[in-house]
């Protein structure tokens, strides 16, 4: 056995270990035979000693220098304290004995304990925690004693592990290197273990702006690691500070007058002031003048102050004037720092007055008003000027007249005006003056300060008007025209005259000197107008006026002129017709361009305005209806032609306006009436007034019988051959119209259609022929129609089952459950519509089976059971919904077979489909074998049913068409051919023993030669045969459960007479029938419907859309994949209720409604056989029929055995399904009733 030798260690070693270092030196001895393979240990395979732990930092090698049967243990990576303090692990070791002869390999192992002590082996290092390596920071001055600078962002950091001494720190700080250590020692100190520096003496930025310091930290151990880190701290200024004005007040003058940008020159100390912050942030000086402090009068808002120089300037848009009164200011003044720390200061200015204003002659100008003619030398004004400077020599004045030195004089001390020259207001220098004259005058003051001022005043003189100038017309004679046409009120001329004066003397009225009535002159202004219209043929030379202008002098004075008014001809005549009407005649059939007019019957008018000139030249027309019709051949000479062919039938005459127009301006009209009358020609075929007819009417109508009428019209003009009319029905070459003809007569003259022959809708449904209308016109036209006369179906044909009346139906007890249908009868009504809809019922009471209406489907009742040797013969009716209704009688007879006794399944191996499509075929082929194999006796195979298998059962034969696809089929054999009609009959089935016998080659299940021949079971091969298991079969034996059949039938009795007791008792003399409730059948399966007899079919027929001629199905075999669960088919088809469950609270509550006719002694079944039977649930037949519309229902419920909800009429009875979306629209209605 192998085992490990001191392998019980601790170690201690230093805090950190490289890769690579050896920690021990391991022993391995086996005390086995080291000659032999157990007792060696390969000391070099390094499979046979491991190392197992949790620990992957060591492992074992050869050691340097090789010894046998040693190993060392070494690092495979650098070990850390801060890593791992401590680790175990465990190494195994095995022996070589690979030999299983020699016994097992043997291992040896023992425990390893490695503990890392530490070391300080890391220095500290001082960092700038905000990241940006900063060695100087910033304090504000202001900054409070006690405060711990956040600001400076150092700390310090040791990799050491922060559990051991080696990781903790201690901080100093050292002042040593700054100007003055002893002042830092005392501004700054240092938290030893946080290293938070704090505030411990006031900062002055104007005494010290910086301080240079180191930050010193170092191990807690002595003699441990350190690191250093030098930062400066400057000291940033605040604003602490005031600004000092030089004075509390200043002294300046300005001149009167000064505008900007005259300053103010100040006459004391200059204004300034100091700030003795010395930080530009905070002592730049701004200057301002203090409005809080300024007087109302605007001392300050005259002037500004420089915010940099304090230079004070008068302010943009204001004069100092010292005649204003304001002589001096008293001016408020700031000096601020940035942060508005100010010092306040007086500036108190004096203006000093100067010779600045000019003398002022007002109003300038000076306005008056002077007669022409006044004497020379009157005064005609005196001026007197005004100086706003009031003192010393700016008083006193001077004038100087500058202009019209010949027309006035101006005293140069006095200022009085003279006229010196006799005034004319028309003569040409008053003219040219427009009679006023500009006169300017200069006036100086007396003032030398600078110097004198002027001013230049202008004295407006007008020299007023008198009366001293006759009118002067323009002309002297005034020719002029008037249009005859022209309205009364006209403007024909404005006659003027001028006058020289001014105002009311050259204001002049106009008159006429004689005046007819013709003309009115408008006296202020001179305008001629006309008062009537004027006949030039009456006045053929005119008119001539003396006119007269008179002005509104005191003295008025008049001049005269002569008017001339001449009368212009105008196109005041219309055209005249020589007739009134018009009329001409032409045919229907006339060409485009046919001339309608002859000379003699041409247009013809006159006009009589002066011949030769445009007003009386005449062109003609046609308007209205006739344009695009006819139309002018020549304007000029009155002939009308066709423009259009035309149409009598459309229009056989066109009454227009004929026109006659002149050529003057404004062009004149007249009219006469024109009308065209068309004669008739044979172009229009008789049309009916249908392009088609449809009619319909019952088969067997009695011949005579007018069916419709077909009226035709002809176009052409009535009461000629043209528009008369002969019918007929078309017998045209090629068309086939016999039955037409041989049913009908149509009246030659009248267009009736009538019965010829009575017709059978099972013969002729519809018959379809043209029919013909032909004028009797030259040629003669022809028009048709298409008659479809549609036959109506009668009910005179009763329901036909098919192939036959006879229906032969094969079920065994274990599938009997599986049927949805025993089967199926079909009957076919030659009928259509209504008579051609089939309901199917029970001609007897039927206990066993019940029949749906709509389908025809027999199915045994869910609460029956059958037994094998069983047979039954139902008696059908298929009846019609005519009116009387038809019907015809059926047989269905029903064989039962025990399913292990006298049934076999084949498993055919093809698709489901495929052997659903070809099950006739196959069965047929079996019948075939089967002949052949008993050698001719009768033999007649049948399917009772087919299924789909999961996977293919197939055993010997090796490939076909539906490889891995197979159906097990359920077969049976007659052997005796009996007729099956006669329920009496016996029917004889061969045994399932026998029918193996033929068909099984073997036990295994292998099918015969003869059902492997491909040539006849190709399509569907057979790869096995086998009998059905009795543990299948699904019925109570009658012989092991005699008694307990007898005792559940007086059981069902006494119950039977329970319920007829107290229904009898609690219901006496209401009549109402109740719904027994109670579960259907086995398993509780819905009852499909109740029996339906021929005296209760009233009440079982359902919907009339279900009962439709349907196609006789396959009744070989049945098909489980064919249909869905029984019971749930049986839903389908007509839904029934065993309990409906009323849905909300409906006002009217459903009631199940008995047969009508269910003790008619007509069908009355024998009383013994009805206590045999079991008690019958009365159902109500639920409709399957879809409706949208549910105005017809008043009432719903839901179907217990599907959940679906139906609604109902409690008046009508009727019923239907709803429609998911249509039970909540349903549930609100019930609701609200």
């Amino acid at each position: 056995m192998v085992s490990l030798i001191n392998w019980f260690l601790l170690g201690f070693f230093s805090l950190s270990v490289s890769l690579g270092t050896v920690v021990a030196t391991l022993i391995v001895d086996d005390a086995d035979d080291s000659t032999l393979p157990a007792g060696q240990v390969l000391l070099s395979d390094l499979t046979l000693v491991t190392i197992v732990g949790n620990d992957t930092l060591f492992a074992l090698t050869n050691c340097a220098v090789p010894v046998t049967n040693q190993f060392c243990l070494e690092t495979t990576a650098n070990i850390d304290y801060d890593h791992a303090r401590f680790h175990r692990f465990k190494i195994t070791s095995a022996d070589n004995n690979l030999s299983a002869s020699n016994g097992p390999i043997l291992n040896g192992f023992a425990l390893v304990m490695i503990d890392i002590e530490e070391q300080n082996l890391f220095d500290p290092v001082i960092v700038d925690t905000s990241g940006g390596g900063l060695t100087t920071f910033t304090l504000l001055e202001d900054v409070a004693v006690g405060t711990q600078l956040t600001t400076i962002s150092l700390a310090a950091s040791d990799a050491d592990s922060s559990a051991s001494w080696f990781g903790r720190v201690r901080y100093t700080l050292d002042f040593s290197f700054d100007a003055d250590p002893v002042a830092a020692n005392k501004t700054f100190f240092i938290d030893q273990y946080t290293g938070s520096i704090y505030l411990g003496c006031p900062l002055d930025y104007e005494s010290k702006t910086s301080y240079s310091l180191y930050m010193n930290v170092t191990d807690s151990f002595e003699g441990g690691r350190e690191d250093s880190y030098a930062f400066t701290i400057n000291v940033d200024d605040v604003n602490d500070e005031v600004p000092v004005f030089s004075a509390e007040t200043y002294h300046g003058n300005i001149d009167d007058g000064s505008v900007n940008p005259n300053t103010v020159t100040i006459t004391s100390t200059a204004i300034s002031a100091v700030d003795a912050d010395t930080n530009p942030l905070y002592n730049t000086i701004t200057y301002a003048i203090d409005t809080a402090r300024c007087s109302a009068d605007s001392q300050c808002t005259d002037f500004t102050i420089d915010p940099s120089t304090a230079v004070i300037s008068v302010s943009t848009g204001v004069t100092i004037d010292y005649d204003s009164g304001k002589m001096t200011y008293i001016l408020p003044i700031t000096a601020s720092d940035p942060d508005l720390n100010f010092d306040p200061a007086i500036v108190y200015i004096t203006v000093n007055d100067i010779n600045d204003n000019a003398p002022v002659l007002f109003p300038d100008p000076t306005y008056i008003s002077i007669y022409e003619q006044l004497a020379i030398n009157d005064v005609i004004a005196q001026l007197t000027p005004d100086d706003l400077d009031s003192m010393g020599e700016n008083v006193g004045f001077t004038f100087t007249q500058l202009n019209y030195p010949t027309l006035f004089s101006t005293d140069s001390s006095t200022g009085v005006v003279r006229v010196i020259q006799t005034l004319d207001r028309e003569s040409a220098t008053a003219l040219l003056a427009n009679a006023q004259f500009d006169v300017e005058i200069e006036v100086a003051d007396h003032g030398t300060n600078p110097s004198a001022q002027t001013a230049t005043a202008t004295l407006v003189v007008e020299v007023l008007d008198i009366n001293d100038n006759a009118p002067v017309f323009s002309q002297a004679t005034y020719i002029t025209s008037i249009s005859e046409c022209n309205e009364p009120y006209q403007n024909i001329v404005n006659i003027s005259a001028t006058d020289a004066d001014f105002g009311v003397n050259s204001e002049l009225n106009y008159t006429l000197g004689s005046n007819v009535g013709f003309f009115h002159l408008d006296e202020p202004t001179g305008m001629v107008t006309s008062l009537q219209m004027l006949d030039r043929e009456s006045y053929p030379t005119g008119f001539s006026y003396k006119v007269v202008a008179t002005d509104h002098g005191i003295v008025p004075m008049s001049g005269t002129a002569t008017l001339q008014i001449l009368i212009d001809d105008c196109n005041d005549e219309t055209p005249i017709f020589d007739k009134s009407l018009y009329t001409w005649t032409i045919s229907e059939s006339a060409s485009i361009h046919t001339m309608i007019t002859t000379a003699t019957t041409r247009l013809s008018a006159s006009d009589r305005d002066e011949a030769a000139t445009s007003n009386s030249q005449i062109k003609y027309n046609v308007t209205g209806s006739a344009v695009g019709v006819f139309e002018m051949f020549n304007e000029d000479n009155g002939h009308v032609r066709t423009a259009a062919l035309l149409d009598r039938e459309t229009q056989a005459a066109y009454s227009f306006d004929c026109i006659a127009y002149d050529q003057g301006t404004p062009q004149l009209t007249g009219t006469a009436s024109c009308i065209v009358y068309l004669t008739d020609v044979n172009d229009e075929s008789p049309v009916f007034s249908q392009t088609s007819y449809t009619i319909t009417v019952n088969e067997n109508l009695p011949i005579g019988d007018v069916i419709v009428t077909v009226p035709a019209t002809d176009d052409d003009e009535p009461g000629n051959l043209n528009s008369e009319i002969v019918y007929s029905i078309s017998d045209a070459t090629g068309t086939d119209y016999s039955d037409a003809i041989n049913y009908f007569n149509l009246g030659s003259t009248t267009g009736i259609l009538s019965v010829r022959r009575e017709i059978d809708y099972e013969t002729t449904t519809e018959v379809i022929f043209k029919a013909i209308a032909v004028d009797k016109g030259s040629p003669a036209l022809t028009g048709s129609t298409t008659v479809t006369v549609s036959i109506v179906d009668l009910n005179d044909n009763a329901p036909v089952f098919q192939p036959s009346n006879f229906y032969h139906a094969v079920l065994t007890p274990a599938f009997a459950e599986q049927f949805p249908c025993v089967e199926t009868v079909v009957a076919t009504d030659a009928d259509t519509g209504q008579n051609g809809l089939i309901t199917y019922m029970f001609k007897n009471l039927e206990y066993k089976f019940e029949i749906y209406p709509d389908s025809g489907c027999v199915s045994l009742r869910p609460d029956q059971t059958v037994r094998p040797d069983d047979k039954f013969s139902l008696r059908v009716i298929a009846e019609d919904n005519g009116n009387p209704s038809l019907s015809t009688e059926g047989v269905v007879r029903v064989d039962v077979l025990s399913m292990d006794l006298s049934v076999v399944k084949m498993v055919v191996e093809t698709s489901y489909a495929t052997f659903a499509a070809n099950q006739e075929a196959f069965a047929e082929d079996l019948t075939t074998v089967c002949q052949q194999l008993k050698r001719g006796q009768f033999c007649q195979m049948g399917i009772i049913y087919f299924e789909r298998n999961q996977s293919s059962k197939r055993k010997k034969r090796t490939a076909t068409l539906n490889a891995g696809q197979s159906v097990t089929v359920y077969v049976y054999a007659y052997e005796n051919n009996v007729d099956l009609s006669n329920a009496e009959a016996d029917a004889n089935f061969l045994t399932a023993s026998e029918m193996l016998e033929l068909f099984q080659a073997s036990g295994d299940g292998t099918p015969t030669n003869s059902l492997q021949d491909d040539d006849v079971f190709g399509g569907y091969p057979i790869v096995s045969v086998e009998g059905v298991p009795k543990k299948d079969e699904k019925f109570v034996s009658s012989f092991e459960n005699r008694w307990i059949v007898a005792i559940a039938i007086i059981t069902i009795l006494l119950i039977l007479a329970t319920l007829a007791a107290y229904a009898y008792f609690r219901y006496k003399g209401d009549g109402t029938r109740v719904t027994v409730v109670k579960p259907s059948g086995r398993n509780s399966r819905a009852k499909p419907t109740q029996p339906v007899s021929r005296n209760n079919r009233e009440t079982s027929r359902g919907d009339e859309a279900r009962r439709r001629n349907v196609t006789a199905p396959n009744n070989t075999s049945r098909q489980q994949n064919d249909f869905p669960d029984a019971s749930k088919l049986r839903q389908k088809a007509v839904a029934p209720v065993i309990a409906p469950v009323p849905v909300g609270k409906p006002s009217v509550l459903e009631k199940s409604v008995a047969p009508k006719n269910l003790h008619d002694e007509e069908d009355k079944p024998d009383v013994g056989k009805i206590r045999e039977t079991k008690p019958e649930v009365q159902e109500k037949p639920v409709p399957t029929q879809q409706n949208s519309d549910l105005d017809d229902f008043n009432g719903m419920a839901q179907d217990p055995a599907t959940g679906r909800y139906y609604a109902y009429n409690t008046s009508t009875g009727k019923r239907r399904w709803l429609r998911t979306k249509e039970v909540e629209i349903m549930k609100e209605k019930v609701k609200n009733k």
